[in-house]
């Protein structure tokens, strides 16, 4: 309803889903053998869980996500989201850096488009203004990112057995989108989920 799979362009990005600091992780009971250590480039340091991806189009709905072990690198997660159904330009960080994949992607009529390394040069000899609103536009996710720790606590197991959690995870995934096509059906922004709980 929302055409969150018909949209031409789409953001992708990760996210961690700690199961506990890493300093407990030794004690850490829950989830052994399923969680297991990764590091958080966002919070800048190794933590023990999850992984999830998240992937929306440009204007920040729901529309696919992807869960992993936290030491599953999120190039390779990107296979576990709906590729069949959305095709386009995918906006990454620069985390999806990967040749190959782009190259794989482009196949599946998916046009993979990460920021550049400050090292490296472009390959593809986009204009340095392209990559700019790559990047601005990018930011549309972390805030779909944000949302879904601080409104949904979406970076909480909350659960002792993975049935649960996934089980809880599957609720929010589905909890987004219902927010946004509220916003939608009263005209207002369809991100100000703020303003939502006080309509």
């Amino acid at each position: 309803m929302l055409g969150a799979f018909k949209a031409p362009g789409h953001l992708v990005d990760g996210f961690p889903v700690p199961v506990c600091h890493p300093k407990r992780v030794g004690r850490q009971t829950i989830f052994r053998g399923e969680a297991d250590g990764g590091f958080c480039a966002s919070q800048e340091e190794d933590d023990l869980g999850f992984h999830g991806l998240l992937l929306t189009p440009v204007d920040g709905i729901t529309a696919g996500v992807a869960l992993t072990a936290a030491r599953i690198d999120e190039r390779d997660a990107l296979f576990d989201l709906p590729l069949e159904r959305i095709h386009g330009a995918w906006l990454g960080d620069k985390g999806f850096i990967r040749p190959v994949l782009t190259e794989d992607l482009f196949a599946m009529s998916i046009d993979l488009h990460p920021p550049l390394r400050k090292n490296r040069a472009d390959s593809r000899s986009r204009p340095k203004p392209l990559v700019d609103f790559i990047i601005s536009v990018h930011r549309r996710i972390e805030t779909v990112i944000g949302q879904g720790a601080e409104r949904f606590s979406a970076e909480r197991t909350g659960a002792r057995k993975l049935w649960q959690w996934v089980t809880r995870i599957d609720r929010k995934v589905a909890a987004h989108p219902l927010c946004v096509l509220i916003n939608q059906s009263l005209g207002r922004p369809l991100l100000d989920f703020e303003g939502l709980v006080r309509a």
